[in-house]
C-alpha cells in the first residue's frame, strides 16, 4: 500500500514586491502569484528584510512631563525652555522594538480583484482601517537597525481555512522604526509550491 507525501515545488521563487526605502509606517503591495495551472495545495512563503542603518533623533519627554528638569537644566530653566521654544536636544532612542507584518490579500475571481483593494501590481498600498479585510500571513521581530532579519516560511493555506486561492498578493508593512534598507538585494521574498504525490 502506497502512501501520500509532499510534493515541493522549486524553492526560493521569487515574489516581485519592492522594499527598498520602504518608510517606516507605509506599506507595500507584491505582484500577484498565479497558482492557476500549479495548483498548489500549499505555499510556503519567506521574508527577509534588512533595517535601515540609521533612525530619527528624538527627545524622550516623559520625565519632564513628571516635572523633571531636562538634562543640564534646574526646573526654572526647564520652563522656561519649554515656553520659548529653545531647540530641544538631539537623543537618540533606544534600541528598536519593531515589527515587519507580512499580510496576504486573495483573489476568487482569476486575480481581476483582491482583498482590501489590493491592485495585483507591486505598487505602494494603503489598506482600509482597521486592517480586517487581510489575512496576517506572519511577522518578522525587527528589534535593530542595519541587521538583516528572516520570517517564515508560512503556511499560506492556514491563513485561508485551509485553501490557497488561485492568486495572492503579499503586503508588507513596515513597523520598524526607520525606513527599510536602500539595497533591494537585501530584501527577499520567495515561496515555495507543495503539492501531493502518491508512491
Amino acid at each position: 500500500m502506497g502512501d501520500i507525501k509532499n510534493k515541493y515545488g522549486a524553492n526560493g521563487q521569487a515574489i516581485t514586491c519592492t522594499l527598498a526605502s520602504l518608510a517606516d509606517g507605509a506599506l507595500r503591495a507584491s505582484a500577484a502569484v498565479d497558482n492557476s495551472s500549479n495548483d498548489f495545495q500549499d505555499v510556503l512563503v519567506a521574508v527577509a528584510v534588512k533595517t535601515g542603518a540609521s533612525r530619527t533623533a528624538y527627545t524622550d519627554l516623559s520625565n519632564w512631563l513628571w516635572g523633571d528638569p531636562a538634562p543640564g537644566l534646574d526646573d526654572n530653566s526647564a520652563l522656561q525652555f519649554w515656553l520659548w521654544g529653545a531647540p530641544m536636544p538631539s537623543v537618540l532612542p533606544p534600541p528598536l522594538t519593531g515589527y515587519v507584518n507580512v499580510w496576504v490579500a486573495g483573489s476568487a475571481d482569476g486575480g481581476a480583484t483582491f482583498s482590501d483593494g489590493a491592485s495585483g501590481a507591486d505598487s505602494s498600498f494603503t489598506p482600509t482601517s482597521p486592517m480586517n479585510n487581510l489575512r496576517l500571513l506572519g511577522q518578522i521581530n525587527a528589534p535593530n537597525t542595519a541587521t538583516t532579519y528572516r520570517g517564515g516560511p508560512w503556511s499560506l493555506a492556514s491563513a485561508f481555512n485551509g485553501e490557497v486561492p488561485d492568486h495572492f498578493v503579499l503586503i508588507i508593512e513596515n513597523e520598524t522604526g526607520t525606513a527599510l534598507d536602500s539595497t533591494e538585494g537585501n530584501h527577499s521574498k520567495v515561496f515555495q509550491g507543495v503539492a501531493s504525490q502518491y508512491t
